[in-house]
């Protein structure tokens, strides 16, 4: 989601006087925190929370799609038949890995000097990947639905998945 820029005669240290807000905060009162900032000057963010209901990038799979999986019966050539393509094939590990993205949240900001007003709107993703490992007969060795968090690349991500060196938390399934 895109929002307009009108480009402003502020300094980047306005923004110093960012006021995050948290999950439980009244459409009223983010409105009154907005007219605040327009009439005041200044910089306001609003991280403001939504249901994952829109998918961003990629296609889902969901836990019932997946429960099919069982390690050490099922075949590369079953994933493929019921997943479709993956996103990336990693051969030299023997990974399949099928990633989406859904939006978790909005990252609204606002600045104004008091005659001028600048803001936009960011979606926040949620990086999902379902990561299948096979071993040398193309049998599922290990599989895990997990989310990437944001402050992870994902060659980094898969990299320690791989060699096992990711922690997991509670929220992760795992299959070994």
């Amino acid at each position: 989601m895109r929002g307009r820029s009108i480009p402003l005669p502020i300094p980047a240290s306005a923004c110093d006087q960012a006021v995050p807000l948290g999950r439980r905060v009244s459409f009223s009162a983010v409105l009154l925190l907005a007219c605040v900032a327009l009439l005041a000057g200044g910089c306001v963010v609003l991280p403001i929370p939504t249901g994952e209901d829109k998918v961003l990038e990629g296609r889902p799979v969901t836990e019932f799609q997946q429960s099919f999986i069982k390690p050490g019966v099922t075949t590369r050539e079953d994933v493929l038949k019921h997943l479709g393509q993956p996103f990336i094939i990693w051969e030299d590990a023997r990974v399949f890995v099928y990633r989406w993205d859904m939006r978790q949240g909005i990252f609204v900001w606002i600045m104004t000097d008091g005659r001028q007003i600048a803001g936009d709107a960011h979606d926040v993703p949620k990086h999902y990947l379902l990561l299948i490992q096979f071993d040398g007969d193309n049998v599922v060795r290990r599989f895990e639905r997990t989310t990437r968090p944001l402050s992870s690349s994902a060659p980094d991500f898969l990299m320690d998945w791989v060699r096992g060196f990711h922690e997991r938390a509670p929220a992760r399934r795992t299959e070994e």
